[in-house]
Parts: C-alpha cells; sequence; structure tokens
C-alpha cells in the first residue's frame, strides 16, 4: 500500500512539474477544497444489493453514510477560458447497515470506499472583475485504501456468525462533473463553492473475488455528489498587472 501511495504521488509531482512548466500558461494557481459529499448505489445490481444488506442486517436503511472529500489543487490556465485541474484528494465514504450499533449487534456489515486520487478535468470559465464561474469535466484515477470494500458478519456474534469479507481493488475511476463560483479577494485570492457529481465507473472493490465468493451483486458503483468549499491563490495574476 505504501509503495502504491508513493508510486501514485511522483505521478502526482511529475504532472505538477509538466504542467507548471507549460510556455504558453497564462496563469498558475494552487489551493484545496473540502466538504461533504452524498454517496448512493447506482447499476444493474445496486437496488438487489441494497436490498440483501437491508435484509441480513436486519434494517432498512444506513445506520450511518460519511462522506467527507478533501483535495489540493493545481489549476493552469493555458487558455483565458480554458484551464487544466489536476492535485491530489482524498475521499472518505462510509456506509454502515447494522440493526443494533455495537458488539452485540445482531448483524453488521460495512461499506468502505476510501481513496486517494488524481483529478485530471477540463474547466471551462468566463472570468470578470467580481470573480469567475466555471465548469469541469475529466476523470479521478484512484487508489483504494484499507483491506475491505465490504466487511461484516451475520449472527450474534461475528465469532459465532458467519462472516463476509470483500477486498478492495488496486484501481478505480470515477468520471466527474463540476459547476463552481469563485469570488475573488485582492486580486489573487480566490474563495468560492463546487458541487460536483462523480460517475464511479470502476469500481473500488475486486470484482473476481465478488463474483467468487457467493453474492450476486457486483454490478453495482457507488456514485456521490460533492458539496465543497474551495480555495486557490493565482501566481501571475492578470489582476495585478
Amino acid at each position: 500500500m505504501i509503495k502504491r501511495i508513493k508510486n501514485l504521488l511522483c505521478v502526482v509531482v511529475v504532472a505538477m512539474f509538466a504542467l507548471g512548466t507549460t510556455a504558453q500558461a497564462v496563469e498558475i494557481s494552487v489551493g484545496g477544497a473540502a466538504g461533504f459529499a452524498v454517496p448512493f448505489f447506482r447499476g444493474k445490481d445496486a437496488k438487489e444489493f441494497v436490498s440483501a444488506l437491508e435484509t441480513m442486517s436486519g434494517t432498512d436503511k444506513p445506520f450511518m453514510s460519511i462522506a467527507i472529500p478533501t483535495r489540493l489543487d493545481l489549476m493552469v490556465e493555458i487558455l483565458p477560458f480554458l484551464a487544466i485541474e489536476t492535485g491530489i484528494g482524498y475521499d472518505n465514504v462510509g456506509m454502515i447497515y447494522t440493526s443494533t450499533f455495537g458488539i452485540l449487534g445482531k448483524s453488521t456489515f460495512v461499506i468502505n470506499k476510501s481513496q486517494i486520487y488524481i483529478p485530471v478535468m477540463l474547466r471551462g470559465q468566463y472570468e470578470y472583475e467580481m470573480g469567475l464561474t466555471y465548469a469541469s469535466v475529466g476523470v479521478k484515477l484512484g487508489i483504494p485504501l484499507g483491506d475491505e470494500y465490504l466487511g461484516g458478519f451475520e449472527g450474534i456474534l461475528a465469532s459465532t456468525g458467519d462472516s463476509y469479507s470483500i477486498k478492495t481493488s488496486d484501481f478505480s475511476m470515477d468520471v466527474s462533473f463540476a459547476i463552481g463560483q469563485e469570488f475573488r479577494l485582492g486580486k489573487a485570492n480566490y474563495l468560492g463553492i463546487r458541487v460536483a457529481y462523480d460517475l464511479n465507473v470502476i469500481q473500488n472493490f475486486d470484482t473476481d473475488q465478488f463474483k467468487k465468493s457467493g453474492w450476486e451483486h457486483e454490478s453495482h458503483f457507488i456514485d456521490d455528489v460533492e458539496f465543497l468549499l474551495t480555495y486557490r491563490y493565482a501566481f501571475g495574476s492578470k489582476w495585478k498587472k
């Protein structure tokens, strides 16, 4: 896992250096974003997979559903109306299905979609004196974190009941769409809001193990809608000139 993270960081550094030295770059910005997201299942088997989790856990909804996205951003404006977004991010999505939360719970199932990822997105934007409005589209290339995508047990105690475990994959990918509004503070600082939809196209779990494990609902994905606060600082801002 450490080796994979180091390799991912190397790719980020190389990408940032390559973009940062783009001869035609009009403006280079660094910044970050943080917020919350609403995750949900999608796909041919999504409804059946959720029904199975609800039936086996003895509940009609998740006890907990958490999604916390954060990222460090690099933006390279290659034309006045066009920019490239990249950087490194962290998504933490967790869902818990349990009828009685705790060690004596009848049944408990935990879904984990945590990952470190690199966004590679094309951004169309329109800037004016007050700020900037934009829309972005691209991909998020991720390395899932943790050992299990699905972990749980069915029975009074994990040691006496049936246990379930599905491993995470080595690679995942989302297609991401975003719209945002930034407000300029001074000449080079931008504070904004961003709404994004992440369409999961390569799952975070090991599909081969899922098929061999006895589960019959491998054709499902976890999408999410993100709501983020953003900040960036523009080096060589056109408003300084």
